[in-house]
Order: structure tokens, then sequence, then C-alpha cells
């Protein structure tokens, strides 16, 4: 995570909010949570960027039980689009809304999932 603000620093990028997560589509359909593939920080103004979120329609769902079981929301997500036909496409994003800050320990962080739907 280090690297991650040493670039941002460097690049004299000022971060807007916390750090987020993304893990592909394929890693999730394989089971594979907690394998994430990147680190990222929305910023207000990018001069350039490594990564933008496309435009289009997302699937999003809540979790605030804990790390240990964000396979449950990842699975409500799969089985939802399942269900109603949806393609899912990218990445998930992990974003923490409410930290440590908020909130009495790492068990009840609220965390937005979300993932491009078609």
């Amino acid at each position: 995570m280090q690297l991650h603000y040493n670039y941002l620093e460097e690049h004299e990028i000022a971060p807007s909010a916390s750090e987020g997560w993304m893990t592909s589509v394929d890693h999730i359909l394989k089971g594979e949570t907690g394998n994430y593939d990147y680190l990222y920080t929305k910023v207000d103004k990018p001069t350039f960027a490594n990564h933008t979120m496309e435009k289009g329609k997302y699937l999003v769902a809540y979790h605030n039980e804990g790390y240990s079981s964000m396979n449950k929301t990842y699975n409500r997500l799969v089985s939802y689009a399942k269900e109603y036909h949806l393609k899912l496409r990218g990445y998930f994003y992990e974003d923490i809304l409410l930290d440590e800050l908020s909130v009495k320990g790492m068990d009840h962080y609220l965390v937005k999932v979300s993932v491009r739907v078609y």
C-alpha cells in the first residue's frame, strides 16, 4: 500500500477519499474472494489515469459483517445477476464507507461492493 501512496505523492495527485480494492469478475466467479487485483484511490482531478471506472449500470451491495464473510456478499451479487440474466463485466470494486473512525472494529466496517452489468 505504501507504494501506492508514494506513487500518488510522486505524481502530485491528491486523493479525495480512502482507498478501495478491485477484483476481476473472473476471480470472483472462480470463488477467489480476497484475491485483489488492484488498490485504487479516487482523485479530485485526474491529470492522467491508470484506470477509469466505465460509465454504465452497476449492481451494488453493502456488507458490514467483517472481511472474513465478504464471500457472502459476492455470492449474493453473482446469484442476483444470474437470476436476472445480467452479465458481469470488468471488476468488482470494494469501497469502505464506514471505518474505524465511525464504527467499532473491522468486523463492523460498512463496505460497498459494486460491479458493472449489462
